[in-house]
């Protein structure tokens, strides 16, 4: 830190010389009092800086850290809050779980897994004649109710393009 102050001070010092040999040799080529006049307002706008020194610079440090700190602990504090909530949170939903989980347990089978039966060809069912005849009487009467549909729908199709203009 006192390196760095060094070398502004420093630099501020080279720039205060280069203003002055500047207006010195500006002073010295002023030939006419219109070039004078110039100069002279020139001159005025320049500013001059002081040296701060490094106690003023730790004074303005801890006035800056004591105004800052008190927000910076309200921060921290309300951070601190969220986190212990979304702990809490954490808690709640982990025992949720764990009894959910103690419940599926308690249920094996599901609703689906008892309706479907696997069609594996090791299983296999024994079912009577009249049971297959049945079946077969079933099966093909499920297909003409499938003719019958697809009928009405072309039938339907039909009237609804017939009436289309042409």
């Amino acid at each position: 830190m006192t390196n760095t102050l060094d070398d502004s001070i420093g630099s501020m010092q080279n720039c205060v010389s280069i203003v002055r040999d500047t207006s010195l040799k500006l002073r010295s080529r002023a030939q006419t009092p219109e070039e004078t006049e110039r100069i002279k307002k020139v001159l005025q706008l320049t500013r001059k800086y002081e040296e701060v020194t490094q106690s003023e610079v730790l004074a303005a440090q801890q006035r800056q850290a004591a105004e800052i700190a008190p927000q910076v602990q309200d921060l921290i504090g309300g951070v601190e809050k969220q986190i212990s909530s979304l702990h809490s949170k954490e808690r709640k939903l982990k025992s949720q779980s764990e009894l959910n989980k103690s419940r599926l347990e308690q249920f094996p089978m599901t609703r689906r897994e008892v309706v479907d039966v696997p069609r594996d060809a090791d299983n296999v069912v024994e079912v009577t004649e009249e049971e297959l005849q049945e079946l077969e009487e079933l099966q093909r009467e499920r297909e003409k109710l499938k003719m019958e549909i697809s009928r009405l729908n072309l039938e339907k199709r039909k009237s609804v393009y017939g009436k289309l203009p042409q």
